[in-house]
């Protein structure tokens, strides 16, 4: 409850500070009457149609650019407008011109950053471009459209300016925004053109996108964008194992590039570990609300277990590649179950991926929970296959080889679970009692005593070797 107030205090405060800023700003412009040399200056460039718009759309984006903020922008503009600077129309021009410059900022920060995010910027530049382009045509009619709508007449009070313009400026975005959806598959080929180079994300140095010295000011937004990083290095990990179960189902593949694929990857998650790790151990140094920190501690068992499943791929694909060098052959009949109990656990995988985009309801979990116990029966089904095959008189040294791989694709398993759960309670649900979690490091392989419940969300324990 304290912390509600303490939270409701700061938004009445940062709004206290916001209106005393504008009113600040009002103070600080001059009286028109004591300028008539720039009031001429701004009167010979209005009245010139068409022109007169160009040349205020472009003062609007390098207002923006100078002050590095569309809304002091807007506002410096709402000033000027009520001091008598400018006119509505010229008004009007500026603020369709600080939508293009506040799109500058971010082509800027697009600069020596990854592909995916010039387009996104790219595709900012152009939803405004094409929205400034369509407006020129109809800028006349929309400010009528405008004037109908916001009681008061703005050529005549200057009080009724700042209401129009407002209104001007976010009818003017909802409309382009209704315009462009319909073109966002040819923007996003428009922007691919315009920025070559594949898809893929380079797997050489993670920088986590966010800033971290303004952690602080709001842990809950930040929390949402560690989530959609914990989506990425969800795919990435998966990727990891399935290029690792390719090498292995076809070792004569895992030569020294394809590791070193793998390997780029494998290593891409560590970073992600670290710096997102990192970045969630910010918010300790705060008093945050038991929902975030639930949330946070979710969020570092979730970082810490996808990347043990991004470890677990790796061996498997340095098991491939020492079948490869020592050139062991799997039976057919063996690599053909492991291929099957391969799949399932990549569909666990999946799943988790699913949790985490979409929230871990009770049936995701109790999906998983499922899942979790067949991959554990098929793992000992599959073991004992090896052992008879064993007795009969196969290779020892390629059925080890395939037991190890059955056991890394089951530790997979237990941290899908684990993941599973981290989510479930990370969205506000209370786990079940599940008589079958997943492993803890003190968990019990076949033949031994039963496993321990699991441990609590927060716990970076590992999953056992076999």
């Amino acid at each position: 409850k304290r912390l509600r107030r303490t939270n409701e205090g700061e938004a009445l405060i940062g709004f206290g500070i916001l209106f005393l800023g504008l009113n600040f700003l009002r103070s600080a412009v001059p009286d028109v009457s004591d300028y008539p040399g720039v009031l001429e200056w701004f009167a010979g460039l209005t009245g010139r149609g068409p022109l007169s718009v160009v040349i205020f759309v472009l003062f609007g984006g390098a207002l923006t650019v100078l002050v590095q903020s569309s809304s002091a922008a807007v506002a410096i503009t709402l000033t000027m407008a009520y001091a008598g600077w400018i006119d509505y129309p010229t008004a009007a021009a500026v603020i369709l011109g600080e939508n293009i410059g506040t799109t500058i900022t971010a082509n800027l920060a697009a600069i020596g950053g990854s592909r995916n995010g010039t387009r996104a910027a790219r595709a900012h530049l152009l939803f405004n471009v094409f929205g400034v382009a369509w407006m020129f045509f109809a800028f006349p009619f929309f400010l009528t459209i405008v004037d109908r709508i916001v009681p008061g007449d703005p050529y005549a009070s200057a009080l009724a300016l700042p209401t129009h313009l407002a209104m001007f400026h976010s009818l003017f975005n909802v409309v382009n925004t209704l315009l462009c959806v319909w073109f966002v598959p040819l923007i996003a080929r428009v922007v691919t053109r315009l920025v070559h180079g594949e898809d893929l994300e380079s797997f050489e140095t993670y920088t986590a996108p966010l800033a971290t010295q303004y952690v602080h000011d709001s842990p809950e937004l930040y929390l949402v964008e560690i989530r959609h990083e914990a989506i990425r290095m969800a795919s990435i990990s998966r990727e990891v194992l399935e290029l690792a179960w390719t090498l292995f189902a076809d070792p004569k593949r895992a030569d020294e590039s394809e590791i070193e694929r793998l390997r780029l990857r494998e290593e891409y998650t560590d970073q992600m570990e670290r710096e997102l790790t990192s970045l969630l151990a910010t918010f300790s140094t705060d008093t945050l609300s038991r929902r975030t920190a639930e949330a946070t501690t979710s969020l570092l068992r979730i970082i810490d277990e996808l990347e043990s499943i991004a470890d677990s791929g790796f061996n498997i694909g340095l098991l491939a590649e020492r079948a490869n060098r020592k050139k062991h052959a799997i039976e057919a009949i063996a690599l053909e179950e492991l291929s099957d109990y391969c799949v399932r656990v990549t569909d666990f995988v999946r799943m988790i991926e699913r949790a985490l985009t979409e929230s871990a309801g009770p049936e995701l979990f109790e999906d998983a929970v499922a899942a979790e116990k067949r991959i554990n029966k098929r793992r000992n089904v599959l073991k004992k296959h090896s052992r008879r095959r064993i007795q009969k008189g196969a290779d020892v040294r390629q059925e080890l080889l395939a037991i190890d791989v059955i056991g890394h694709l089951e530790h997979v398993g237990d941290h899908c679970l684990n993941i599973a759960e981290a989510v479930y309670l990370m969205d506000r649900h209370r786990p079940p009692d599940v008589s079958a979690p997943a492993r803890s490091a003190t968990a019990a392989t076949p033949g031994e005593a039963a496993p321990a419940k699991p441990e609590p969300v927060g716990s970076t324990a590992r999953s056992s070797p076999e």
